[in-house]
C-alpha cells in the first residue's frame, strides 16, 4: 500500500507542478510595460508573483521527490509527496496574495 500512495502522491506532484507553473505564467505574465515601484498586480515588487511561479516549484519537486526516495530503509517515505503538493499550493497561494496586494 506503501509503494502505491508513493506512486500515487509523486504523480500528483508531478501534475500539481506542471499545472501550477503553467496556471502561474500565465497569470502572472504583465500585459503591460510594469511602472516602478508598483506592489501590486502581476508587476509586484519586480514581477515577483511570475518569478516565484516560474522557479519555486522546481526546488519543491526536487527536495521531495529526494526525501521521498533517498535513504529509506523500510521502502519510500509515502507522505512526501502530499507534503510538496501542499507546498506548490501554497506558493501559488502565496503569489496569489503577493499579487492582490
Amino acid at each position: 500500500m506503501r509503494i502505491f500512495l508513493t506512486v500515487v502522491g509523486m504523480v500528483a506532484l508531478f501534475f500539481t507542478v506542471a499545472f501550477a507553473m503553467v496556471l502561474g505564467i500565465m497569470a502572472f505574465t504583465p500585459t503591460q510595460s510594469c511602472a516602478a515601484g508598483a506592489t501590486t498586480g502581476a508587476c509586484a515588487y519586480g514581477q515577483l508573483p511570475m518569478m516565484l511561479m516560474l522557479f519555486g516549484p522546481i526546488p519543491i519537486l526536487v527536495a521531495t521527490s529526494l526525501a521521498t526516495w533517498i535513504r529509506t530503509p523500510n521502502g519510500p517515505r509515502a507522505y512526501w509527496p502530499w507534503i510538496g503538493v501542499a507546498l506548490v499550493v501554497g506558493l501559488f497561494v502565496s503569489a496569489l496574495g503577493i499579487a492582490q496586494g
